[in-house]
């Protein structure tokens, strides 16, 4: 009885958008990837917003397919990563790095 309880405590929270579904949590992202049906890279989308009273845009608060922990390491997040990941580059001079972390992101989605 109580663990049905809590089960519709949280479908009730989630269905406010107060906490994120199983399988899912948020992140800050600020930028979004416009892909034709081939995978063609068409634009890039912005999606920093600017806070009431805010002077600067910060990145949106977005819910993503969870995301694994890394302090150091390469590990690829599905669909919600950095530049260096989906593109392959990066400005922190490091370019076997940034081609590591991009197999790693076509491992991830399957992509060959």
């Amino acid at each position: 009885m109580i663990l049905n309880a809590l089960c519709d405590y949280y479908d009730a929270l989630a269905r406010r958008g107060e906490v994120t579904p199983p399988g899912w949590n948020v992140a800050k992202v600020s930028f979004a990837l416009d892909l034709d049906e081939q995978g063609t890279l068409c634009g890039i989308i912005p999606l920093k917003v600017k806070p009431e009273g805010g002077v600067r845009e910060i990145p949106q608060s977005l819910q993503v397919p969870e995301q694994v922990k890394r302090a150091s390491g390469i590990a690829a997040n599905f669909l919600c990563e950095n530049s260096a990941y989906f593109l392959g580059i990066d400005d922190k001079g490091k370019p076997e790095r940034s081609r590591q972390c991009f197999d790693a992101a076509k491992i991830c989605t399957g992509a060959s």
